[in-house]
């Protein structure tokens, strides 16, 4: 009994939804997808995009910009990651936070990764991986910040454990990560039913929790990090997190507990919120 208990503690931890003051579960999951699709499609419309393959056919980016641009764009480029539980959301719902960075004259890339079941995290992390070196290959000129929510937080932060020996120039053109509502310890994601379809490994939860992965020693590459706190997070895991983090990361972290986490990331195709927490990196 208690073990059963414990999973359905897990499972509720593991279901954003649950937690919202707004709406209902199903509510604020409809609402969300409508929100973000809404704001993509006002992106499609407003401004230049282009696809850029990172990889194989499927392996794309959406690149959202003012104006074609060329390998001597010097601006910054954001590599926008979608959540939904590394199982749901697509490149086609990732292009709301476009608009307000387009209109501060910088560039957003929004990633098309390979979800499970079809997909498995390792792979999913080297599609991160990839399309970072990709953006920094065509426009070598550009800074770039990488940016998720939810498991699109997670493989933002796992760009630090990249191979930066292979990438050298890369190093001075990547400025800094933003996870929103970010999962940092997959122990309880391999315990909870999002597991069915994602089939966490052992050696990938060790290998790709960001917060486990810090423990074992420093990143490669430091980066400015800002992990938003939002309404609906674990204070006490959030605060022990954040000792890790600081340990040995420069970390900034904005207090946006007014918002859930579904609100907390469509905010950012507001144009009156996006840039702050994309302000001290583009």
């Amino acid at each position: 009994r208690k073990m059963a208990q414990a999973k359905v503690d897990i499972d509720y931890q593991m279901s954003p939804s649950r937690w919202s003051h707004r709406m209902g579960p199903d509510e604020v999951i409809n609402d969300h997808c409508a929100t973000v699709k809404k704001l993509t499609d006002e992106a499609l419309s407003r401004h230049h995009h282009t696809e850029l393959c990172y990889g194989k056919p499927n392996e794309i980016m959406t690149l959202y910009s003012e104006q074609p641009i060329t390998a001597e764009f010097d601006r910054t480029i954001a590599l926008w990651i979608h959540g939904g539980m590394w199982q749901a959301l697509s490149m086609a719902d990732s292009g709301f936070p476009a608009s307000p960075i387009v209109a501060a004259g910088h560039a957003l890339a929004a990633l098309e990764y390979t979800i499970a079941p079809e997909g498995n995290l390792t792979l999913m992390v080297a599609q991160t991986q990839a399309a970072l070196v990709q953006l920094h290959s065509t426009y070598p000129q550009a800074s770039l910040v990488v940016a998720g929510h939810s498991a699109g937080g997670q493989l933002a932060m796992m760009v630090q454990w990249l191979d930066w020996s292979k990438h050298p120039t890369l190093t001075s053109k990547l400025v800094g990560l933003l996870s929103l509502s970010g999962v940092l310890d997959l122990t309880p994601v391999q315990q909870s039913y999002a597991n069915e379809s994602l089939q966490l490994t052992p050696t990938e939860v060790a290998q790709l929790s960001p917060l486990l992965r810090l423990k074992t020693g420093i990143p490669p590459l430091t980066l400015p990090v800002e992990l938003p706190l939002h309404a609906c997070t674990d204070h006490e895991t959030f605060c022990n997190s954040m000792v890790w983090y600081r340990s040995y990361l420069p970390l900034r972290n904005m207090n946006q507990t007014r918002f859930d986490s579904f609100r907390l990331t469509t905010n950012t195709g507001l144009r009156n919120w996006a840039m702050q927490p994309f302000a001290c990196m583009l």
